[in-house]
C-alpha cells in the first residue's frame, strides 16, 4: 500500500493541518479586530492557512504525482511564516503565549516535516533506513566527541593558549567530520528514494 494511502498517516498529516487550519483562522480573525489591526500577523496567518489547506487536500488523497514535494511545501510556509509573525508582531500581540505559538508551530511543522521525508524514505526503505542508522551513528559520535571536548576544556582552563588551540583544532576537527557523515548519510537516505516510483 501506498504510504499516502495509509490510514494512520492520511490522520496524522490530516489532524495536524486541521489544527494549524483552526489556529490560523483564530490568529487572522484576533489580528484583523484588534486595534489597530496587526496586518502583518494576518497576512502571515493567511498563508499558513492556504498551507493548512494544501496538506488537508493532501491527506484526501491529492497531489499524488509529488506528495512528498507538495508537503514540504507545507511545511516550509508554515514554518517560516510563523517564524516571522513570531519575531515580527507575533511577540507584542501574543504577549506570553508567543513562545508557546512558535513552539506549537515548530513541532507541528517537524511532524508534518517528518511525513514528507517518510514518503520518500519508504519508496526504498532498506537502503534509506540503514543510511539513516549510519546517519544517527554519526549524530552519537558527534555527541560524545562535543561532551568529551567540554570536559577537556574545563581541565585545561589553566593550560598555555598553544595547547588549548591544539585541543580545539583537533577535537573541532572531529566534530565537523561527525556532523560532515552525518550529513552525507542523510542525503543518501533521500537519494535512495528519489527518481523511484511510489509504492504500490
Amino acid at each position: 500500500m501506498d504510504l499516502q494511502d495509509h490510514r494512520l498517516f492520511r490522520v496524522m498529516i490530516g489532524g495536524l493541518c486541521a489544527l494549524t487550519g483552526v489556529s490560523a483562522v483564530v490568529l487572522l480573525g484576533a489580528s484583523l479586530v484588534a486595534t489597530p489591526r496587526v496586518w502583518f500577523l494576518a497576512g502571515f496567518e493567511l498563508l499558513v492557512a492556504c498551507a493548512a489547506v494544501v496538506g488537508l487536500l493532501l491527506a484526501a488523497g491529492r497531489f499524488r504525482d509529488g506528495p512528498a514535494l507538495a508537503l514540504a511545501c507545507v511545511v516550509g510556509v508554515i514554518g517560516a511564516c510563523s517564524l516571522l509573525a513570531y519575531v515580527g508582531p507575533g511577540k507584542t500581540f501574543l504577549g506570553d503565549a508567543a513562545k508557546i505559538y512558535l513552539a506549537a508551530r515548530g513541532l507541528d511543522a517537524a511532524l508534518l516535516g517528518l511525513g514528507a521525508c517518510l514518503l520518500v524514505w519508504v519508496r526504498q526503505p532498506g537502503v534509506s533506513f540503514r543510511s539513516l542508522l549510519i546517519a544517527a551513528a554519526w549524530v552519537a559520535a558527534l555527541i560524545v566527541v562535543a561532551v568529551i571536548a567540554m570536559k577537556v576544556r574545563g581541565a585545561l582552563s589553566a593550560s598555555s593558549g598553544a595547547i588549548r588551540f591544539a585541543c580545539a583544532v583537533v577535537f573541532g576537527g572531529l566534530m565537523i567530520a561527525a556532523l560532515s557523515g552525518a550529513v552525507h548519510y542523510v542525503v543518501r537516505a533521500f537519494q535512495a528514494g528519489v527518481g523511484l516510483p511510489r509504492r504500490a
